[in-house]
């Protein structure tokens, strides 16, 4: 798992008692270590203050008022989860067990800038033995040209290296 390979802490989001029992059930034990649970309904004001700000200065001239931004970050696993992330609280984010595809994309791209110089790819990561593999996709773009390509590519490698791997391409 992410956390047995050194990668990081997981940060699960939802409600800490939801989470615990599934914990109890997939590990069959009462404790599970290096764990984070993060629930928008108990953080303190001023992170979720930070999220919500975070996401009307984003999203205002888009048409969002900001009891729309604060629905979102209060009401949304994805909205909250990608505010951490945009706001420094995560470094990665796995989603997509309770939604489809596009839908989980579409609430991420609603608070992550997609409009910067970084391009947006998906990046799987396969463990199996002592092997890692790394899969950078343009399944977020639908049809990437040659520099978007080599973009995703470069940008692929940078998160590779950061998670102690020497990246090759092919």
């Amino acid at each position: 798992s992410w956390r047995d390979h050194g990668y990081g802490t997981p940060i699960l989001v939802g409600r800490e008692k939801n989470i615990r029992n599934m914990l109890k059930l997939i590990t069959n034990s009462d404790e599970v270590k290096g764990v984070e649970i993060r629930n928008a309904a108990i953080i303190s004001k001023e992170c979720l203050d930070r999220y919500i700000n975070y996401l009307y200065e984003k999203n205002q001239r888009e048409g969002l008022l900001y009891r729309d931004c604060v629905r979102m970050a209060k009401g949304g696993r994805n909205a909250f989860s990608s505010c951490m992330l945009a706001c420094g609280d995560g470094d990665a984010l796995v989603t997509g067990a309770t939604r489809g595809y596009h839908i989980s994309l579409q609430e991420v791209r609603n608070v992550i800038d997609t409009k910067s110089k970084n391009i947006v790819f998906g990046l799987s990561m396969i463990i199996f033995g002592r092997q890692t593999i790394f899969i950078a996709d343009s399944s977020v773009n639908e049809s990437p040209n040659a520099e978007e390509l080599a973009n995703i590519t470069i940008q692929a490698a940078k998160e590779v290296e950061k998670l102690g791997y020497t990246p090759r391409a092919a």
